[in-house]
Parts: C-alpha cells; structure tokens; sequence
C-alpha cells in the first residue's frame, strides 16, 4: 500500500493585515512551498460547505471524511480526549479557562494573567469541588486552559456556557437549551460547581501569593464547548488503514483519538510559535516506518 502524509498548516492563508498590507505567506520566502506547488496539483476546498465559516474542530472532521451534522457535539470533548483524560460514554464536557473574578463574579482576565504557576495546586483544589449527583473532573493542560468533566446519570450536554466572552461581565448562570430534566439538571450541577470553585480557589495559597505580587489570581473556572462522546467509526474501520497523528495542540489530538488514530505530541510540540516543527517532521517520518498514514498538524 502506498503510504500517505497529510499536512494541515493551520492559519497558513492569513489576512492582509498580517505584514504591511499583505498576508505572512505572501511576504514570505517560500522556495518548498513554491516547488510542492508547481509539481502537485492545487485548488480551493471548502472544508464544510460553501458559505459555512469553518472551525477548526469541524474543519478537521470534514477533512477527515466525516459529516460534522452527523457527528459533531461540541469542542469541549476534543480538548479533554486531546490532554490524555479518561472519557467515557455519558460524560459531560468542557473547554475549561481559569480565570479571575471580582467578588461579585465580574471577569477581570479571562485567562487569569496566562497563569504558569501553581497548576498542580489549583487542579487537586478543583478536583476537590463535590456537587450534587455528579463527579467532576479537571485535568490542566497549558497555562490557564484545561478540560473538565462532569460524570454521574441522567446528564445533558444541551445546555449554555458561563463564559461570558468578554472582561467586565459577570459569570453566566448556565442554562438548559432544551426542555427536558437532563439539560436542567445538568445545568444546575455546572452553577453549583461555579459558585463553590469560586470559594475553593480564592483562598487557596497559590492566589494569595499571586495577589501579593500584583498578579492575576485564578479564582474561576469558566466553562463552555459543552459536549458528550461522539459516535464515530474509526479510520482504520472506513478505509483500512492504520495511521498517526502528530500535534502540539489539545484539540488536534482529541480529533484524532476519538477517530482512532494513535497519537503523538513530539518533544517541543506546543502548539505556539515557539513549536520545534523538525521534531514533528522527525517524528512523521519514523511513525511512517510502521504506519499507512501520518497527520500532520503545524499551526500558522
């Protein structure tokens, strides 16, 4: 069987307000690109649908020959299969920022001054949170961001997010978004969990060092991207291939584990412009040695 390497180079395109009237590709020097280009075969794609704004969670099940309609529920699931969490069928989950609040739950920093410090404090501080008729479960991933999970019976994931968005708006209550008892029920339990997060992390010492030194304290967890488990069928069942998926970023892993692609984040793979892109080229390639199929994910 002949092998095959899909490189997706996330944001590549750019905007013509990148660089002095143009886009970063068009002001850069690009002899490889320029030569895969003039032996290959070009065009456009829309990833979705002609006229549908592609996100990069549904852009990336479109490329891989899945119907979003079909399967897609919503980030927050990639993002917890992404950092490696255990996601069982019925779980609730969610794209989780630490963030902090005013005393009364107003967002000062919805990223809570990037915060890189005291992670491990702060999730054991979290995970200590108990609700009523439920589990929750948070996992850290980098700097503010993390994943969390509700786990218990008779859940929805059909409900809104507390994230407002913006700094100097409040925490939003969340809300069912369809009328049934799992979405209320559901949603109750993640308002519940926002007011007793809240009192669990501002005390916790981490915070009362940050503010001492005039930095941002996570006080908040702030929730959205609610989803469950999606039903997909793996590659290797559609197309009888085995293959790998090399990423930095939490979201491109999750992708590609919930399709049943073996996963790898090379040394140095962040996910940021600081990203060692040889070291996921490297890694490509030995993955080829055994594998039908690598995925690639650089993001511009």
């Amino acid at each position: 069987m002949m092998k095959a390497v899909l490189v997706i180079a996330d944001g590549l395109g750019g905007r013509i307000t990148d660089y002095n009237g143009k886009t970063c590709l068009e002001a850069a020097d690009t002899p490889n690109l320029d030569y895969l280009a003039k032996i290959g075969i070009n065009g456009l794609l829309d990833p979705i649908e002609h006229g549908v704004r592609p996100g990069s969670d549904t852009a990336h099940l479109s490329i891989f020959g899945y119907d979003p309609k079909e399967v897609y529920t919503g980030r927050g699931v990639f993002e917890a299969l992404g950092i490696g969490m255990d996601v069982q069928d019925g779980d609730i989950c969610f794209r989780a920022n630490l963030a902090t609040v005013d005393d009364e739950l107003r967002v000062i920093d919805r990223r809570a001054g990037r915060i890189n410090e005291g992670l491990d404090e702060i999730e054991k501080a979290i995970n200590s949170v108990e609700v009523d008729d439920a589990e929750i479960i948070y996992k850290s991933s980098v700097e503010h961001r993390g994943a969390l999970i509700i786990r218990g019976e008779g859940l929805s994931y059909r409900i809104t997010d507390t994230d407002p968005h913006k700094t100097g708006k409040k925490v939003l209550r969340a809300k069912a978004i369809e009328r049934a008892v799992s979405a209320e029920k559901t949603a109750a339990i993640v308002n519940e969990f926002t007011k007793k997060v809240h009192d669990v992390l501002k005390d916790l010492e981490i915070n009362r060092k940050r503010m001492k030194e005039g930095k941002a304290p996570a006080n908040i967890v702030l929730l959205r991207g609610a989803s469950i488990k999606p039903d997909i069928k793996p590659l290797k069942e559609i197309y009888g291939i085995e293959g790998s998926a090399i990423a930095g970023g939490a979201l491109y892993l999750g992708i590609a584990r919930a399709i049943g692609l073996k996963t790898i984040k090379p040394e140095g793979a962040t996910g940021r412009k600081d990203s060692n892109l040889l070291s996921k080229v490297k890694t490509a390639l030995d993955e080829l040695e055994s594998r039908d199929f690598v995925f690639i994910h650089f993001k511009g």
